[in-house]
């Protein structure tokens, strides 16, 4: 006897087994999407705390040219206009790094 709200005949055992098959392969592909946007927002950190890196050690850079152009004021004009030109290498980085740094921020 059919339980009470169903309509048709029961679903043979194949067909049981098909929409088994059909569920398990629908929970691998989403296993499979959840991996692999895991993976993306690994990669999104890592890239981020690369960036932090590469902008704390420009900050680091700056900070010594700053100290040297301060110290061979007036002394040693070569080294001082060396360390000027390098300084606006460096603050350039600076700004490229902390730009790359927005795209990635969520």
């Amino acid at each position: 006897m059919p339980l009470a709200g169903a309509s048709g005949p029961s679903p043979s055992p194949r067909d049981e087994d098909r929409r088994e098959e059909e569920l398990e392969d629908e929970l691998d592909r989403e296993s499979e999407r959840g991996d692999a946007l895991e993976s993306e927002i690994e990669a999104e950190l890592m890239r981020q705390e690369e960036l932090l890196r590469q902008i704390e050690a420009e900050e680091a850079a700056c900070a010594h040219y700053k100290k040297v152009i301060k110290a061979t004021d007036g002394e040693d004009y070569v080294t001082q206009d060396l360390c000027i030109r390098l300084l606006a290498d460096e603050e350039e980085h600076l700004v490229l790094f902390r730009g790359f740094l927005k795209e990635y921020a969520p």
